[in-house]
């Protein structure tokens, strides 16, 4: 469809086969990986921005706050636990994908679009390696569970300012 829209508006020298190309395959999996979760993440903001108390902001008004600093000092401080859990979801969501790269391309052309999720998962049924797959899996779960501990320790959360 998008190589379609690329001929059509003139461009179809960037027209290209996306998830048959080895350089251009992981970030055609990527792409559909985001659009595939960025309804979500916005709910999550939408709910969070609605949440904040419009006292607030007729306050900023009142004390001459433009939209711009009404923005940084009102709205992205309420919303900061909320990044929090976008981004742990975002990030865990990084390491444990399989459906996308599985589905659109098998880890290929070669291994360029493998992720650990796709190597645990050939590891585990193609090559009937399950002690190194479960290798596999408890690596996948110790990065998660580091990052997650970091941006914990970055987000202050679930401390009082």
């Amino acid at each position: 469809m998008l190589n379609q829209f690329l001929k059509m508006i003139g461009l179809s020298n960037l027209a290209l086969p996306w998830l048959g190309d080895s350089e251009t395959a992981i970030y055609a999996v990527i792409a559909v990986s985001q659009w595939q979760s960025i309804g979500y993440i916005a709910m999550l903001y939408i709910v969070s921005i609605q949440k904040i108390s419009p006292e607030l902001y007729e306050a900023a008004e009142m004390d001459g706050a433009n939209k711009i600093k009404t923005f940084f000092h009102i709205t992205v401080p309420a919303t900061k636990e909320m990044t929090f859990v976008a981004v742990i979801l975002t990030l865990t969501g990084a390491f444990t994908v399989f459906n996308e790269p599985y589905i659109l391309t098998g880890g290929g052309p070669g291994t360029s679009s493998e992720v650990l999720s796709t190597y645990l998962y050939k590891t585990a049924f193609s090559k009937d390696m399950m002690g190194y797959a479960s290798a596999i899996a408890t690596v996948i779960l110790i990065i998660t569970l580091l990052i997650s501990l970091v941006q914990m320790k970055i987000f202050k959360t679930g401390k009082e300012d």
